[in-house]
């Protein structure tokens, strides 16, 4: 039986240890250390998903659960994603409405002008109103001049 802590037959469990599922995570990549473990090689994709969860609102010991490390190594590595994920994200979703408006898409030409024009759609009509301004028919004969 192996020692532990001083209790025979107990093993330790680091709390917040990623599950042993029998394959190697995609998050470690990359040469490794000569003396054994593994290092942590943070992706581009990986670190795009992190800015996303955070923007989302997702906690750290979740995303860290996700990647397959422990919370110590997500902030280590991915400490500018945590701290100004949601910016990034929300710079990143802007970038493909300004193209996908640039390119012509009506629904995202109409949301852009709305959102960063201050456009809006109103129920505003052009017609005929009586003396306390309220909306009434047009007199069944009217002439229109035009001078100039």
């Amino acid at each position: 039986m192996s020692r532990c802590c001083g209790r025979e037959g107990r093993k330790k469990n680091r709390v917040g240890a990623p599950r042993k599922t029998g394959r190697k995570s995609p998050a470690k990549q990359g040469e490794q250390p000569s003396g054994g473990g593994t290092r942590f090689t943070p992706t581009e994709e990986q670190r795009i998903g992190v800015a996303g969860l955070v923007a989302l609102g997702t906690r750290q010991e979740v995303i860290a659960e996700i990647l397959g490390i422990v919370p110590a190594t997500l902030k280590k590595y991915f400490r500018d994603e945590l701290a100004r994920g949601k910016e990034k994200f929300h710079s990143l979703i802007g970038n493909n409405i300004n193209a996908l408006a640039a390119k012509g898409d009506k629904t995202m030409l109409i949301f852009y002008a709305k959102a960063q024009m201050g456009w809006r759609e109103t129920d505003r009509r052009i017609g005929f109103v009586d003396a306390a301004g309220n909306p009434t028919d047009p007199p069944s004969g009217y002439t229109i001049q035009i001078t100039g």
